[in-house]
């Protein structure tokens, strides 16, 4: 009985992160669509930062119970990492200067809030929980997931700030430049320990 209910809450978990994955591409190819026609620097920031998302997940996903590509899906990853958080310089650059478009009203920007809370909380615990028994590329895919529940804390910060205050400005201005400096050395460092403690790990198992 054990052995059928972990099986399924694997099936579940696999399912979970290859829709979440099709979401991403989705959402990276939405972006681009807008940076083209509109010829907006945002949406093709967005769309860059999507587009290495996707790509983490995808080589990682790969990986997953597959023992003989998992070592070289984490060094793939371990590249790809550092330069997705490089990747985010420019949206939250974009957020502070007031140069994100906003158009959604307040009760939209309250229910973002309530969803975002739940994707901090679902990423954090989900980092916490995360198990020495678990493959490396799960433990990266952990370590995406919160680096993504991050951005999004990001984008919520500077939707909240324009919604309830008509733009960025003065104190605003300084306290989302703070906070976004603040979540970006948080998901370099996310990165950073993913690496060194896969690393440890795989010259364990040498």
């Amino acid at each position: 009985m054990r052995k059928r209910i972990r099986a399924l809450l694997a099936h579940r978990q696999t399912v979970g992160r290859v829709g979440g994955f099709a979401v991403t591409v989705a959402f990276a190819l939405y972006n681009g669509i807008l940076g083209a026609i509109y010829a907006s620097i945002w949406h093709g920031s967005i769309c860059l930062y999507y587009l290495l998302l996707s790509a983490l997940r995808g080589i990682l996903l790969s990986a997953v119970r597959r023992p003989a590509r998992e070592r070289r899906a984490f060094r793939c990853a371990s590249l790809l990492l550092p330069v997705l958080d490089l990747s985010l310089a420019v949206p939250a650059a974009m957020m502070v200067l007031d140069r994100k478009p906003v158009q959604i009203g307040q009760i939209p920007a309250i229910g973002m809030a309530a969803y975002t809370t739940y994707k901090v909380v679902l990423a954090a615990v989900g980092l916490k929980r995360s198990k020495k028994t678990e493959s490396l590329a799960e433990k990266a895919l952990r370590t995406i997931a919160f680096t993504d529940a991050l951005v999004s804390v990001l984008t919520l910060q500077n939707t909240l700030i324009v919604v309830m205050d008509g733009s960025m400005g003065g104190k605003m201005q300084i306290l989302s430049a703070c906070s976004s400096a603040a979540l970006l050395v948080l998901a370099v460092f996310a990165a950073v320990w993913n690496i060194v403690a896969g690393r440890r790990r795989a010259a364990q198992r040498r």
